[in-house]
């Protein structure tokens, strides 16, 4: 973190249409990519080098995934690198000694110098060269010190285009090499932290079913001891509001994804408590039709607590005086999203809405409705009544 990197930090290269250029062609065409000359933001002394970047793109997943669309979906970002273009070309020519005898320029694909020529005369040879997405220009010309015939020039001219090419080359697989390694590790350190944040998850959730189990089990043994049958039908409907939670949390440590519910199976085991404990049978039958759909666990639970106070409901007030009939769920898809509908065929409901019991159970469905942002049908279509939902499935 030295004076000239600290003066690059909080940059958005991204912001900067020559940048972009350069990171917008690496992304759609999945290799490294150079830009034009830039001033780097490194260049913070009088005298300011010419500059390029090389970008390189890193997908989710790793590897190249094939198509644009695919590229653009997966980016996660870039790993680049700066460089001032004089110091890094002299170092890559230094080595051969040919710069003491040659005035050489380099410019990139606009024309723009990255290298300029000093101290040349005479006849001039001009190569261009493509490398990582950009077309070079190299321009040489005799130098006070030339001492080779013609022919030397142009071999000299193609070892130098050969070093310059090949020295890009090489740094942008180096790049693509060494992205990707970070990538997969950082991938692996991230499959094991949701691996261990699963398995927490899980636990968490069977001490919570377990816990609510309990609860439950308690207020059934409150109810036995309690004479009035509005606080028996009060304790009863709590038991139900208690198992429809439990049972959330039970999918979510036996299904083996904590933060989603699939509606169907968790649906069909409440239902079949629930028949269970308000004594459904031939005469009185609770009946579930449900289509695939998952849920966020919070809306899971909004869910299950509307159908365990419609069928406790529809079980107390539907069929008066132990009359024979049916009770309804569904899940099912529709045009607007998913339709949970509760349904009988019993008195139906009264032109005048009256509070039935403590009027606690619609007060607590209108609310779950609201967590779902779902919307709330209430009707009586002859016979019997229905209660609809209507809301958005998806995780």
């Amino acid at each position: 973190m030295n004076r000239r990197n600290q003066a690059a930090v909080g940059f958005d290269m991204y912001g900067e249409p020559t940048r972009r250029a350069a990171m917008a062609r690496a992304r759609d065409e999945g290799v490294a990519a150079a830009t034009d000359r830039v001033t780097l933001r490194q260049e913070i002394e009088d005298r300011k080098q010419p500059g390029f970047l090389i970008y390189v793109p890193i997908y989710q997943g790793g590897g190249d995934p094939g198509t644009v669309e695919e590229r653009r979906r997966r980016l996660v970002g870039w790993s680049y690198a700066a460089f001032r273009a004089e110091d890094f070309l002299q170092a890559t020519f230094a080595p051969t000694g040919l710069l003491d005898q040659l005035a050489l320029e380099v410019t990139d694909g606009s024309g723009a110098p990255l290298l300029a020529a000093r101290g040349g005369a005479g006849q001039i040879e001009e190569r261009r060269l493509g490398a990582l997405g950009r077309v070079w220009g190299l321009c040489a010309s005799p130098g006070r010190s030339f001492e080779a015939p013609s022919p030397l020039r142009a071999a000299t001219l193609v070892a130098l285009g050969g070093l310059l090419t090949t020295g890009l080359l090489t740094l942008g697989s180096w790049f693509q090499h060494r992205a990707l390694r970070r990538t997969q590790k950082a991938e692996a350190r991230a499959r094991t932290a949701q691996q261990q944040t699963e398995l927490l998850m899980s636990e968490v959730n069977h001490r919570v079913a377990n816990s609510l189990q309990l609860v439950n089990s308690l207020v059934g043994m409150q109810a036995t001891e309690v004479r009035e049958p509005s606080a028996r039908a009060a304790l009863a409907a709590t038991q139900a509001r208690i198992l429809a939670i439990a049972r959330v949390h039970q999918r979510l440590y036996t299904g083996g994804d904590a933060s989603c519910v699939g509606l169907k199976d968790y649906l069909q085991n409440l239902v079949g408590e629930l028949a269970a404990s308000m004594g459904a049978d031939e005469r009185r039958p609770l009946t579930l039709e449900a289509v695939d759909a998952e849920l966020s666990t919070d809306r899971a639970v909004a869910v299950g607590v509307v159908v365990a106070e419609l069928v406790t409901s529809a079980f107390k007030y539907a069929y008066p005086d132990d009359a024979a009939g049916e009770v309804r769920v569904r899940l099912e898809k529709g045009e607007n999203g998913v339709i949970l509908t509760v349904e009988d065929d019993g008195v139906g409901m009264p032109s005048q809405p009256q509070v039935r019991g403590t009027g606690m159970g619609m007060k607590v469905v209108r609310a779950m409705a609201a967590t779902l942002r779902a919307k709330l049908e209430l009707t009586s279509p002859g016979p019997g009544s229905r209660v609809a939902l209507v809301f958005q499935d998806g995780c």
